[in-house]
């Protein structure tokens, strides 16, 4: 289809790593019109009660899903800035980022960050004629939920990990 695309793998928490990847697309395309945020931790050690939550599991889940879009942000911002580019940005959140759920604190206050990030960011961005939106869609059906007991059937055997280890309060898949 005369498509091009540059990959790369990078950790969005470094923003050296991020400015290495902006300058490859720069490299390859001149420009950068459209930025989807939508990097996420993986499911771990932070699905636990706050009382059990860990300070490491919790800097890794805010690392990464809210400083991680921050920095990739300001960097890809401000290309669209200095080139003119009447860009748009577009960050993953989740419907976490409006209702608070049982052993996922650290998930819902990055997400909860991330929509208020983005309003910030949209208000700052919107005289440049750049859009800055969020986009909250619930749980996808994924391997990424297969930490909840998925049976071969594809339903869930109705116990959370933390449930299964005596821990939590019941819940569906997607916290809700």
């Amino acid at each position: 289809m005369g498509r091009r695309a540059v990959t790369g793998l990078l950790d969005i928490r470094s923003a050296r790593q991020i400015d290495d990847a902006i300058a490859r697309a720069l490299e390859a395309f001149g420009r950068i019109d459209i930025l989807v945020n939508n990097a996420a931790a993986p499911p771990g050690a932070d699905r636990v009660p706050v009382v059990d939550l860990e300070e490491e599991a919790w800097d890794t889940v805010l690392d990464t899903n809210l400083k991680g879009t921050f920095l990739v942000s300001k960097a890809v911002a401000r290309v669209m800035l200095e080139k003119k580019i009447r860009g748009r940005i577009v960050n993953i959140a989740s419907d976490r980022a409006k209702v608070g759920t049982t052993n996922l604190a650290a998930y819902c206050a990055s997400k909860f960050g991330l929509v208020g990030f983005t309003q910030s960011l949209a208000m700052e961005l919107a005289p440049a004629g750049i859009t800055v939106n969020a986009v909250c869609p619930g749980g996808v059906d994924s391997e990424r939920l297969d930490y909840l007991g998925r049976r071969p059937d594809g339903t869930y055997d109705g116990q959370t990990r933390a449930e299964r280890s005596g821990v939590g309060e019941p819940s569906t898949p997607w916290g809700a």
